[in-house]
């Protein structure tokens, strides 16, 4: 269970910070400034903290 959700995590990351180094290069900052709030959000932990509020 721990591995899956690792490699889940790993997977998210790798494509969040894919998709802002394109956006950067394709010139769609707002998109990229956007994902980098994601990714920010996805590593400080606040989307487990709203999903385990929305579930009890």
């Amino acid at each position: 269970m721990k591995r899956g959700i690792t490699l889940a995590l790993w997977s998210i990351s790798t494509v969040v910070i894919s998709a802002i180094v394109l956006n950067f290069y394709l010139s769609y900052f707002t998109l990229a400034y956007a994902l980098i709030g994601v990714l920010f959000l996805l590593i400080s932990g606040w989307g487990y903290v709203v999903q385990d509020r929305l579930l009890f």
